[in-house]
């Protein structure tokens, strides 16, 4: 089954609907529930959804969900191609957090799931993990440039193909009826991605601490005693 934005949009809604269900009547604090929960879904993959969800700002609505037409298969989730709001805004929240009167089913899930205290503290442990690596502000920054040098070259074939739409964006923003080239506005937009991926961290960590009430961060340095000794998981 593959669900979309809380809609079945491919096979049948039955597993999704009664996964639903199963949440709205059970306590995640119980351990019995919490553990049962992990046969139903692969919480690796929700916990890494819900993370690159709150880091590029994308709404809780957008939800992509696959189960294996398994008797014993487990729903994982995709990141679709939702809005991303990094680069683009400076008060980025943890929508996925977030409570609401009418929550998504992502916001639901994760709701029932920081009632316990072992997610909790593996959400938390992920969200380090992942800010300390693949979305530290090194890596974004590396990964930034390499996407970048990828497609400056054709962006100027982009803007000559379609300078309203480049110059209708720039009009828009600054106000100014003389819209700079096409060319440039992408070349700030790359620069403000870059500048976003360096705060990003430090700004989700002091809202996570808020969100799951923690007490803060530690440094933690480690000391190499060579190569091929293996890794170290915090």
């Amino acid at each position: 089954s593959l669900v979309q934005k809380g809609r079945t949009v491919q096979g049948d809604d039955h597993h999704w609907t009664e996964l639903i269900n199963w949440l709205n009547t059970h306590d995640l604090k119980a351990q019995e529930n919490y553990a049962h929960l992990q046969t139903l879904i692969d919480l690796d993959s929700l916990t890494n959804h819900a993370v690159l969800q709150m880091y590029f700002g994308q709404s809780g609505e957008n939800l992509i969900a696959v189960r294996p037409q398994a008797q014993d298969g487990r729903w994982y989730w995709v990141l679709g191609n939702g809005a991303n709001e990094l680069g683009s805004a400076t008060d980025l929240s943890l929508v996925p957090l977030e409570s609401s009167a009418e929550p998504t089913d992502l916001q639901l899930l994760l709701g029932k799931l920081v009632e316990n205290a072992d997610y909790r503290a593996f959400l938390a442990g992920r969200t380090a993990d992942l800010l300390n690596t693949s979305l530290s502000p090194e890596e974004m920054d590396q990964h930034i440039d390499r996407l970048a040098s990828q497609l400056r070259p054709d962006i100027g074939f982009e803007t000559t193909r379609w300078p309203t739409v480049s110059g209708l964006i720039e009009t828009q923003r600054s106000g100014d009826d003389q819209p700079a080239p096409g060319k440039a506005i992408w070349e700030r937009n790359v620069d403000a991605l870059r500048a976003s991926s360096q705060h990003r961290p430090q700004e989700m960590r002091q809202q996570l601490e808020s969100a799951l009430d923690l007490r803060g961060t530690a440094p933690v340095t480690f000391n190499e005693s060579g190569e091929g000794d293996g890794f170290v998981v915090v």
